[in-house]
């Protein structure tokens, strides 16, 4: 089931990016590269023109570096501009926590789904959550086909600084979090929403 979660507290963003191809069957062949490029989290900032967007690597649910599509259980390591968490070993940390793609061909619609939630960081004991916003944050990414429109959308729900961790990384994250209320993560998620599509 596809759910983007209900804004209860904090700061959200929507962000999305649309093409209407020629015929349906382009649509679909757009859809299928748009999804690969969704789930191949490694390659994200390529996407990305502006010169400020963070840098993302995929690990898997051991805490090792892996060069494949993403999956269930799976962490994101951000490197954003600027100083990272301390507790992260210098980088703030997400985890997949529902990734699926759903066909429907009685509506002639596909829909690729990622979403994410700030975590600790899976390479070393910190019990802290690693990442400027807290763990009821979300973050959720989509590519979406109906007929012969594409589009790909990036929510952000529930953006609270995150202010569990050290005395450090709560004053970081909190100045963090406003400036990505204030318009870095929209940058970045408007800059990544065209990215996928092209």
């Amino acid at each position: 089931m596809i759910t983007i979660p209900p804004q209860k507290d904090g700061g959200f963003s929507d962000n999305e990016h649309e093409k209407i191809l020629g015929s349906t069957w382009e649509a679909k062949q757009q859809f299928d590269w748009a999804s690969k490029k969704l789930f191949d989290i490694n390659k994200w900032s390529e996407w990305c023109e502006n010169m400020l967007s963070a840098n993302f690597s995929l690990y898997n649910k051991y805490g090792h570096p892996v060069k494949r599509l993403a999956e269930l259980h799976d962490y994101v390591k951000i490197d954003i501009p600027g100083p990272g968490s301390i507790d992260g070993g210098g980088f703030d940390w997400v985890q997949i926590k529902n990734i699926s793609v759903i066909h429907d061909p009685e509506n002639d619609t596909e829909t690729a789904f990622l979403q994410v939630s700030p975590c600790s960081c899976p390479v070393n004991s910190e019990p802290h959550v690693a990442h400027f916003f807290s763990t009821e944050a979300t973050s959720t990414f989509m590519i979406q086909r109906e007929g012969k429109k594409v589009r790909a959308e990036i929510h952000g729900r529930n953006e609270k600084p995150n202010t569990s961790g050290n005395t450090i990384d709560s004053l970081r994250n909190t100045f963090v979090a406003k400036l990505a209320k204030a318009a870095f993560s929209d940058l970045q998620w408007k800059d990544l929403c065209k990215g996928f599509l092209y």
